[in-house]
């Protein structure tokens, strides 16, 4: 998240002059001119986003977490190498419309079936050789560079 400030902020993180907090909880700071670019932490919780300068604090009004989808489950959760494409269906939580499935981190085209699952085709190429893989759903419209979700282990048998 960035904050555009009115005042010259270079230095506020490195010098330790400055704090953010989101209800009560310490965000890391980084800092250029005229921004600050803040990391919510996952502890974080809706409530006032608090900036104190040199002393002075100045608290807006209450900032929204949105909480990263939960991944629950994989559907199948495991396939023999070079087996032909498999439907996949994960089930959750806080999935969004444009939210999409990742298998070992490329994105799968993904159907939204609700709130709390999603399907895609996987194709046979991305699993044609044994091992584990991670399967993670990423909601893209949340945040400026999406928020994802815990990942859930996939398993490719010989």
């Amino acid at each position: 998240m960035t904050i555009l400030t009115a005042f010259d902020s270079r230095g506020c993180s490195a010098a330790g002059t400055c704090r953010v907090t989101i209800n009560g909880v310490p965000a890391t700071i980084a800092s250029d001119e005229y921004t600050l670019d803040i990391i919510v932490p996952p502890s974080a919780t809706t409530g006032p986003l608090c900036v104190t300068w040199h002393d002075r604090t100045e608290c807006g009004e209450d900032f929204t977490v949105l909480s990263a989808p939960l991944l629950y489950a994989v559907y199948p959760n495991s396939v023999y190498a070079g087996t032909r494409d498999i439907a996949l269906t994960v089930t959750g939580d806080g999935f969004m419309t444009d939210s999409v499935i990742l298998f070992q981190g490329a994105r799968l085209e993904t159907q939204h079936i609700s709130s709390y699952e999603l399907a895609a085709q996987l194709p046979a190429a991305m699993f044609e050789t044994a091992g584990t893989r991670t399967v993670s759903v990423l909601s893209p419209s949340l945040a400026r560079c999406g928020v994802q979700s815990e990942p859930v282990e996939f398993t490719i048998l010989e």
